[in-house]
């Protein structure tokens, strides 16, 4: 670059570091400073605006494709769609979403590999029968389950030692009649499948257990994209658009979901991010960045909070 400029008005050439001509008094306007002012007043605006605009609600949105690898018909995808926007509204108590074929948001669900492995280890929950694939609640399931398991394990300890006492009893009599023997043998036994039940049945809790730690480690492979920088289709599966205020049309995608609630929570958490970026700081709540066991896939006060925030909203 010359360290020369010319005036436009006497069109005679002199250092560029003047800001003043040099043989007329001519000021030069410095482009790049207004250029820059623009930018930053622009940024102030937008700034401005996403903080005191309201939501243009209700958010339209429409079902685009289904890859035929999923099993998911159009229609069981609407379902689960309005399951998510139920979620929102009755706790909200407000038209926040609403269906629209024309809508340019479109909520696409891809057939991905990480949906495979998900359908694989449900097949194998099924087949250890502990739990129920698509009920919500996975935590409370396990919960109830292992208060059930220690009910019993207790109660088996005792039924072990009343009958080791019996055993005690008799020996010390050198032995038990025939009859009270032919009872504590058919005790032993009875004792002998109990303990082989209990176990079989922890060891399928715990196998169960470490099938839906490794399904919540395939999907939260891909975090949430929301809120992050330079994502794309290759680094993360559940990404929506910016669909702030309406400012930007969204695409959802949805690349791996767990079972029917599964995705009703997963659409919950992705319909919630067309009106706010930020994700909460409760694990039980909708908008955490992950999915866990803490969710019932129910909205939490800190949910309704945050739209509340996004949407200047009062509740």
């Amino acid at each position: 670059m010359s360290n020369n400029k010319k005036c436009p008005i006497c069109n005679l050439t002199q250092n560029r570091q003047h800001r003043y001509c040099q043989h007329c008094g001519y000021k030069f306007r410095n482009i790049r400073s207004k250029i820059l002012l623009l930018a930053v007043c622009l940024s102030a605006i937008f700034y401005l605006y996403s903080l005191f605009a309201t939501c243009k609600l209700p958010i339209k949105y429409s079902i685009g494709k289904i890859d035929s690898g999923l099993s998911l018909s159009k229609e069981d995808a609407k379902v689960a769609v309005l399951g998510a926007e139920e979620k929102w509204e009755n706790a909200i108590g407000k038209d926040i979403f609403q269906y629209n074929e024309q809508s340019k948001l479109k909520i696409d669900f891809v057939y991905s590999p990480e949906q495979k492995q998900i359908n694989e280890i449900n097949e194998e929950i099924k087949k250890l029968a502990v739990i129920s694939v698509d009920a919500g609640d996975v935590s409370g399931q396990f919960d109830k389950l292992i208060k059930d398991m220690d009910e019993d394990l207790a109660n088996y300890n005792a039924a072990l030692n009343k009958y080791s006492d019996e055993v005690k009893y008799w020996q010390d009599r050198g032995g038990a009649p025939d009859p009270e023997y032919g009872a504590l043998d058919d005790e032993l036994k009875h004792l002998n499948q109990w303990r082989d039940k209990y176990e079989a049945k922890r060891i399928a809790i715990q196998k169960t257990q470490d099938l839906v730690t490794q399904k919540n480690k395939i999907q939260n492979k891909y975090a949430d994209s929301a809120g992050q920088k330079n994502t794309s289709l290759a680094e993360g599966a559940f990404i929506s658009g910016l669909n702030k205020k309406s400012l930007v049309n969204s695409n959802i995608q949805i690349f791996a979901f767990d079972g029917k609630s599964g995705l009703v929570t997963l659409l919950a958490h992705e319909l919630g991010h067309e009106f706010t970026r930020f994700h909460a700081k409760k694990q039980e709540s909708i908008m955490y960045g992950q999915l866990n066991a803490e969710q019932t896939g129910n909205l939490t006060q800190e949910d309704i909070n945050l739209f509340c925030r996004s949407c200047n909203i009062k509740k």
